[in-house]
């Protein structure tokens, strides 16, 4: 009897979850069914052994020997994973093998020839490590590793940039980016170590100087704001500065007030309605008081006119009218909320959100004196280390200048994206990334102090090489629970219900709709869950491997960004990492464009474009 048997560790431990990890484990297609019911059972017998059945098993594989007195190969060291032979066992020995296989932790992925004796015979194979089968012609060993095999459908389907000598030589296995179900849904311990981004001592202390230097004046500022609007109170209350009462908003740690006029975050101190509990932050408060409130302000309304389904396929505009049922929006009234004379602040009336019967209160949600101590510390660490180094950051000639004078903007590290006449910032700061050393960090915080947008080409010569194509992403993807998600139709900015296979097929494939126009489909925000590494772990680590200056980018260990400072139990913005993959179509057809268009973000967003995939058989006429 011919058993094609796929172990690991877990099943060794004997686990709960042991049948399950063999069907998975083993097959990538679904037509390799049978295969698995046949998994199952066995790992099904060997669960069911009571105790008294593996005592006996256990004895008879220590008293087994051969006729020189040495043991049974199988059984005198762990097996090595070979995928080049197959375990071939007679069906009274067969509980007895595989007993003998757990005892030894073994981690099999099968070829071995056994006769009645029990003697090994090692027999060839043609075991795709790709598909997991071994009925699909002709198959290419990896002469590094000396046990991966991928077949020819395999090899031209998965991987077309690789040539046979490739395979031969170092397989993707060996690579460490090979897109088989059981690669791309596992990440090596070795390959999570890769990600880790950890400074020594040294460089923490040096990164921790920069951020307090970056950071000083905001916080000098925000004590000021603090004693101004402290020293307003003062004067409501008719007590001095020190002996101002501020009530406690009672603010957990996973809660986020926000103010009810700008609807920006509120940090500290802010006034507050007792009654309907309304929010305005000092900004708007002190805008009020000036009789300049900017939060609030009347909403601009555009019309909007809507053109007819046949304008979004390129025809004439057709105007529909709007329903006349339709309310008009109401205008937000400003003019009727003003501050009294002492400077106390009136909630505002109903129609702006208030109850306009309340006075704010000033209240505050971190301890009174936490700024202030804050800046406290500040300045006394400033004092003791001097930070020279950190100024010269900040104040330092960028050598990006001297280049574009010399070289009238050839050098490889700058990019024209402007043409502006007597102007000296119309070069970006454009390194590769293959040739980002260490020193280049204060090259790229001269030009990130300055607001300038930094493009680092050629990320992807830093990976693996793990594939972005739109299959290989489904098939890394298609295990989980969710399978649907929300696309936008960037035709006409609607949401439609799509399946993950179906949205990478048609990214390759293409499709139309009932008039004829090519379908320009958009997922935002993918995968779903909150974590990347999650949803498509080998790919969460060829992301976080790809990303340069790692000090600003990491999203767990950079220790210079801001986002991972926050405390660990309080509510954190979703900073991501998301992807977004979109159609595109190679002419103009002036509808339908899928380019993410300009906004602003809550925070500096770093963008990589990760695959441009060219389909040259997709043709619209327009």
């Amino acid at each position: 009897m011919e058993i094609n048997c796929t172990t690991n560790r877990n099943l060794a431990e004997g686990t709960g979850d042991d049948v399950e990890a063999l069907a998975e484990a083993t097959s990538d297609d679904v037509e390799e069914k049978g295969s698995r019911k046949k998994h199952r059972w066995l790992a099904g017998k060997i669960e069911k052994m009571d105790e008294e059945e593996r005592k006996k098993t256990n004895q008879a594989a220590s008293n087994s020997s051969r006729k020189d007195g040495s043991k049974p190969k199988y059984y005198a060291k762990n097996l090595v994973p070979d995928e080049n032979v197959i375990f071939c066992v007679p069906d009274f020995s067969l509980l007895l093998f595989m007993e003998i296989c757990l005892i030894a932790r073994s981690n099999i992925i099968s070829l071995v020839s056994i006769d009645w004796q029990g003697n090994p015979i090692q027999v060839p194979s043609n075991w795709c490590h790709q598909c997991r089968r071994s009925d699909r012609g002709r198959t290419v060993q990896c002469q590094k590793c000396s046990s991966k095999r991928y077949c020819e459908p395999c090899m031209t389907r998965w991987y077309p940039n690789m040539t046979e000598e490739m395979f031969a030589e170092c397989c993707p296995f060996c690579h460490d980016n090979c897109n088989c179900i059981t690669c791309l849904r596992n990440v090596d311990p070795k390959g999570k170590e890769k990600i880790d981004f950890k400074p020594n001592d040294d460089q923490k202390v040096q990164y921790s100087m920069y951020i307090l230097h970056v950071l000083f004046p905001i916080l000098k500022r925000l004590n000021e704001e603090h004693i101004k609007e402290k020293t307003t109170e003062s004067i409501i209350q008719g007590s001095s500065l020190s002996d101002v009462q501020l009530k406690d908003a009672k603010c957990s740690l996973d809660e986020r007030i926000n103010c009810n006029c700008c609807k920006t975050s509120i940090f500290d101190l802010h006034r507050s309605c007792p009654s309907c509990h309304y929010d305005l932050c000092l900004q708007c408060c002190w805008e009020l008081r000036d009789g300049n409130l900017q939060g609030n302000k009347e909403e601009v309304i555009i019309e909007y006119r809507d053109p007819g389904l046949k304008y979004l396929h390129g025809k004439n505009a057709c105007y529909v009218e709007m329903a006349a049922e339709d309310p008009a929006p109401k205008e937000k009234q400003t003019h009727d909320w003003k501050s009294l004379d002492d400077g106390r602040i009136p909630c505002p009336p109903e129609s702006m959100g208030g109850c306009g019967g309340g006075i704010l209160e000033l209240m505050h949600v971190k301890p009174l004196d936490t700024v202030s101590r804050l800046l406290n510390e500040a300045q006394e660490l400033l004092k003791m280390h001097k930070p020279e180094d950190m100024r010269e950051i900040l104040e330092q000639h960028c050598s990006c200048s001297d280049f574009v004078k010399e070289s009238n903007g050839c050098d490889q590290q700058l990019r024209k994206a402007a043409s502006r006449e007597n102007s000296n910032d119309n070069y970006l700061y454009c390194p590769r990334a293959i040739n980002i050393q260490h020193g280049d960090l204060k090259h790229f915080q001269w030009h990130w102090s300055k607001g300038e947008p930094v493009i680092v080409s050629n990320v992807l010569e830093t990976t693996l090489g793990l594939s972005w194509e739109p299959m290989v992403m489904w098939r890394a993807f298609r295990q989980l629970k969710s399978t649907k998600n929300a696309a936008i139709n960037c035709l006409d900015w609607c949401e439609v219900d799509i399946s993950i296979h179906n949205f990478f097929a048609w990214y390759t494939d293409g499709q139309y709709d009932n008039e004829g126009w090519p379908k320009i489909l958009k997922l935002k925000a993918w995968p779903i869950s909150n974590l990347f590494e999650d949803g498509l772990p080998r790919h969460g680590v060829e992301f976080i491997t790809s990303l340069p200056f790692k000090e600003y980018t990491h999203p767990r260990d950079g220790y210079l960004n801001l986002a991972v400072k926050l405390p660990e139990k309080s509510l954190k913005p979703r900073m991501g990492p998301k992807m977004y993959i979109a159609y595109g179509v190679h002419q103009e057809l002036g509808r339908g464009d899928s380019v993410t268009k300009l906004h602003c973000d809550m925070a500096d967003v770093v963008c990589f474009f990760y695959l441009v995939l060219l389909n040259f058989y997709m043709q619209f006429p327009v």
